[in-house]
């Protein structure tokens, strides 16, 4: 099923109590497709209860995220680079602990190389280490 993208309509200024005169920019968010879905999507509550009895507030946060990533973008494998974490607003220590924690509940699986950023694979299903990717990732 193909994800259709609908454009973003403007209200007019009016709407707002604005004059019509004033111009005002669109933000790089409103451009950006990626940015369009701002949800977390539906995830095993088998999962759910697995991270949530995990130690750290911000392990169910971290988790949330790349479960999101890795959905949306329907592969298995997210970067969780200085952008990523720009874009959740998550610090540095916070995440890697975090992901460690992740890894060894065996919800996730990191690959490291070198000075790169850090590749995550989430899995869907924790018991059997089965990837949210298709055969084609």
């Amino acid at each position: 099923m193909a994800t259709e993208y609908h454009s973003y309509q403007p209200k007019p200024l009016e709407h707002y109590g604005l004059p019509a005169n004033v111009k005002i920019l669109p933000s790089r968010r409103v451009l950006s497709r990626e940015n369009i879905v701002e949800y977390i999507p539906p995830f095993p509550l088998s999962v759910l209860l697995t991270v949530g009895h995990l130690p750290g507030k911000a392990t169910l946060l971290v988790w949330c995220c790349l479960w999101r990533e890795s959905t949306c973008h329907k592969t298995s494998r997210v970067v969780v680079s200085s952008t990523f974490l720009r874009r959740y607003q998550l610090q540095r220590r916070t995440t890697h602990r975090s992901l460690q924690i992740l890894e060894e509940a065996g919800l996730i699986t990191i690959n490291r190389e070198g000075k790169h950023a850090l590749q995550v694979s989430v899995h869907r299903d924790p018991s059997t280490h089965e990837d949210t990717a298709d055969a084609s990732d």
